[in-house]
């Protein structure tokens, strides 16, 4: 398994950009998660040879993927109690195999991942520049999941507060009074919508 040392514990792996492995979990305190991701589920995508799926790519979960994924004998949504799962849903953050996320990219449904939380054995599996495509930062920066921001409607030239509900590769979707905008990346700091005749601009 290229890039695992096995003299090496758990504590000392490295991610795909050469530096020493991030939690993969939203938060660093175990008893409040209700899912703990890992092979190890100690929240990191940590791996050994034990590990023969290659728990090793930290991906932000989204729907599409979701659907896929049940679709192709995998289901991820269903809670399974005897193994301590609880299901998977939309913008939780999960050591997925490496070989599942390739199938997923392959169909067109791969989530985002966190690159500093993706174990560095996943380039024996995945090209790095493939998974920088899906960098949750390369794509929207220092937005989150529930953060409230500010879109301009250039039509009206009014601005209104609205919440991020999902992120995706090509940019975000926010909440707008009720409505659900999808934003396309266009430029490193600008994300635009067209809805109704009208276009709304995120700067970030």
């Amino acid at each position: 398994m290229d890039g695992f040392n096995k003299n090496q514990g758990r504590g000392y792996q490295l991610n795909v950009l050469g530096e020493k492995l991030e939690s993969c979990n939203c938060s660093t305190n175990m008893e409040n998660l209700s899912n703990i991701t890992g092979f190890y589920r100690d929240g990191f995508c940590h791996t050994s040879y034990h590990d023969y799926g290659m728990h090793t790519v930290c991906a932000l979960i989204s729907k599409d993927f979701l659907i896929y994924s049940k679709e192709v004998g995998n289901d991820l949504s269903t809670p399974v109690p005897e193994y301590n799962f609880l299901g998977l849903k939309e913008g939780d953050l999960w050591c997925l195999c490496a070989s599942r996320w390739k199938e997923a990219y392959k169909a067109g449904k791969a989530p985002m991942i966190k690159l500093k939380s993706t174990n560095i054995t996943t380039l024996s599996i995945i090209e790095l520049e493939i998974l920088k495509k899906f960098s949750i930062w390369a794509v929207w920066k220092k937005m989150y999941l529930n953060q409230i921001i500010s879109v301009y409607c250039t039509d009206t030239e009014k601005t209104n507060k609205a919440r991020v509900v999902r992120m995706h590769p090509k940019g975000i979707d926010v909440e707008l009074n009720d409505i659900i905008l999808r934003f396309n990346k266009t430029k490193p700091n600008l994300y635009i919508c067209n809805y109704s005749g009208l276009e709304f601009v995120i700067k970030t």
